[in-house]
């Protein structure tokens, strides 16, 4: 792997273990017994961090499927990241059996926004591959379902800022992977959907 190909993975594994550790600030104790203003400006740190995170994940994961180092960071890419937070945390509240659904859609738009597609692109890859796409699906939902109950759990176990670590790396690693895994769905439906009109003047 030469030196230019490693930068998006040493992105993505940095990117999970700083994100991990700010994420981690938010469950040290005593934070509860903090003054609103500041208890408030952690809170706001925490979403904001979560975004930065969104995005250089979304970045190094369609780098690493599209076997090229991307250029700068795209407007739309920033946007939709903060659309995905805001959403995300709203649906939390609101409706928070939804909230797999919200991320199946987050995989599928993000990637291609960060290639430089239409955000809609991504889902040409249900009519290149439609089954490989519906297996995607019930894996990722499965996969944040589980993931979300095991994090509950291992909260009674590692407590504090450890355990809010060690739940945010496991998060970040299951971002990753799923971020990595429809990037390369929407590369290959790009392949297929380029290669066909060859095919035909063929």
């Amino acid at each position: 792997m030469s030196r230019r190909r490693s930068i998006p993975w040493l992105v993505l594994v940095a990117t999970i273990v700083l994100g991990a550790g700010l994420q981690a600030l938010t469950a040290a104790p005593g934070l509860g017994r903090m003054p609103t203003w500041l208890f408030v400006l952690a809170a706001g740190g925490s979403v904001i961090a979560l975004w930065v995170q969104l995005v250089a994940t979304t970045w190094a994961a369609a780098a690493i499927a599209a076997r090229s180092v991307l250029g700068a960071l795209r407007g739309p890419l920033l946007v939709w990241a903060a659309v995905v937070v805001g959403a995300g945390a709203g649906i939390t509240v609101v409706l928070p059996w939804a909230l797999p659904f919200v991320a199946v859609a987050a995989l599928i738009v993000l990637p291609a926004v960060a290639a430089g597609r239409g955000s809609l692109s991504g889902f040409a890859a249900f009519r290149s591959t439609p089954w490989r796409c519906i297996l995607a699906v019930l894996v990722t939902l499965i996969a944040i379902v589980l993931s979300w109950v095991v994090a509950l759990l291992a909260g009674f176990f590692l407590t504090g800022a450890v355990g809010g670590f060690a739940m945010w790396v496991w998060f970040g690693i299951l971002g990753a992977a799923l971020l990595l895994w429809w990037a390369r769905l929407g590369e290959r439906a790009l392949l297929s959907s380029s290669a066909a009109p060859a095919a035909v003047r063929d």
